[in-house]
């Protein structure tokens, strides 16, 4: 246990002195809890399931204030120190994935293609957030597979309202009651895409481009090598590729049209 608190002191910095208290057993508790790794099951593992201030620790993820984007940035050079010798380029994977999900509840919920049981004949929608990570593939000396470990994630907003929050007839015997709390909520709802509209939507290509930016700044004196599905193979990313003197690793189309050498 002392072995795992001292190699997460180099994120104590990012909290203040009482969320850094909840935030290591949130960290060690993550590691130790079998199953679902949810604040519940965390704090049973800890020890600290009968504790009256439970909520502090669900404070932690949705009121305290602290910098995922510089946890990434510590994150990955932690990563680096351990496992990318001196002079090696980083070998970096993107993808996005689906966490399925449902309620009224979650904000920013979505319907998105089913990669696991769609086929390219039948697509199949399931409502969930879209994440878009990026990880770092390493070779493990106990392992014969390259390991991806993520580093950076980031929420992708749908594109659109997946439910219409208005009705173009009102029905028939509403009271003024339903009314008032079907107004409310369609506020709410108005809120929640205001600043999302504002700045415009952004696809898991656009996402990807722009920590790959953030990489590079972080890192400019070390080669990139990004590898990516064939889903998120575009122009766009092949160019921002060029422009930072990265390689980009893609599955190409079978159709694609070639006119001059890669390079």
């Amino acid at each position: 246990m002392d072995d795992i608190i001292q190699h997460l002191t180099v994120f104590a910095p990012l909290f203040s002195e009482r969320v850094w208290t909840h935030a290591q057993i949130l960290l060690v508790g993550s590691i130790l809890a079998p199953g679902k790794r949810t604040v519940s099951s965390v704090l049973r593992v800890m020890g600290h399931s009968d504790d009256v201030h439970f909520t502090n620790f669900h404070r932690v993820l949705n009121r305290a204030q602290w910098s995922t984007l510089q946890g990434g940035r510590l994150l990955l050079g932690l990563l680096i120190r351990s496992f990318v010798p001196v002079g090696h380029p980083l070998v970096i994977g993107a993808d996005d994935t689906v966490e399925r999900r449902r309620g009224k509840q979650i904000r920013h919920l979505g319907c998105y293609r089913d990669a696991v049981r769609s086929s390219q004949s039948h697509v199949i929608r399931c409502f969930g957030l879209k994440w878009i990570s990026m990880m770092l593939l390493v070779p493990l000396p106990w392992s014969d597979r390259t390991w991806a470990l993520p580093f950076l994630t980031v929420l992708s907003l749908p594109p659109e309202k997946e439910e219409s929050t208005t009705s173009k007839k009102s029905r028939k015997g509403q009271d003024s009651t339903a009314k008032k709390k079907k107004k409310k909520k369609i506020r709410r709802t108005q809120t929640q895409y205001a600043y999302r509209d504002a700045q415009g939507h952004k696809t898991s290509v656009d996402w990807i481009r722009q920590m790959l930016k953030q990489v590079h700044r972080w890192f400019p004196q070390r080669l990139l090598v990004l590898v990516v599905d064939g889903g998120l193979a575009s122009i766009s990313l092949g160019w921002t590729c060029i422009g930072m003197g990265a390689t980009m690793v893609s599955r190409l189309r079978w159709d694609a049209r070639l006119y001059h050498p890669p390079g």
